[in-house]
């Protein structure tokens, strides 16, 4: 990647996004394969998200290499379901981890339903961009959008960013963005 500084610790290659305390699921995968899907998803707290990648906090360790699948909510009522890789893992606190994975295939035309073994979720805040570069999934054009609030969640300080495209006027999160975007790379 052009200019980027690879003597740092920053091993990213694509901008995230805060996303900060939104809940989100996730389980364990077993050789890729899930087993035991409402026995095993546990929620989750959101901390940033990009194309490739989540930052979420847990109340337990995950090593790296182990596979996830990962179940987001869209603003729109959708659940975007996604496999992923452990990547890092580090303690925060007592009973508190922040894992970043890597999103390895988005699935389609899945369904969770699970509401009944969901354990508790850890949140924090964080400073928002001002604005990104996406192709809007309304006007379908590549727009600029703006930062024009944040909608705050119960519990505080869950922290989600709102942003207006600047072709269509459309508001959008930053999910549902980077969903849409996700969809048209992978086509």
């Amino acid at each position: 990647m052009p200019g980027k500084d690879w003597t740092s610790n920053e091993q990213r290659q694509q901008f995230r996004f805060p996303w900060v305390g939104i809940d989100l699921l996730y389980s364990p995968l077993e050789h890729m394969i899930l087993s035991g899907v409402s026995q095993t998803l546990i929620q989750a707290s959101s901390h940033d998200i990009s194309l490739a990648g989540i930052a979420f906090d847990i109340k337990q360790p995950l090593e790296s290499g182990q596979n996830l699948l990962v179940v987001i909510k869209t603003p729109e009522g959708d659940d975007e379901v996604m496999t992923t890789e452990v990547r890092w893992c580090k303690h925060l606190a007592a009973q508190q981890y922040r894992v970043g994975v890597s999103i390895i295939s988005v699935e389609k035309n899945t369904v969770v339903d699970n509401k009944d073994s969901i354990s508790d979720s850890v949140g924090h805040g964080i400073a928002v961009p001002a604005g990104a570069s996406f192709i809007c999934p309304a006007c379908e054009q590549r727009s600029w959008f703006v930062l024009v609030g944040q909608q705050e969640g119960v519990p505080p300080p869950t922290i989600m960013p709102l942003y207006n495209c600047s072709e269509c006027h459309t508001t959008r999160s930053i999910p549902s963005l980077l969903s849409h975007n996700r969809d048209i790379t992978e086509e």
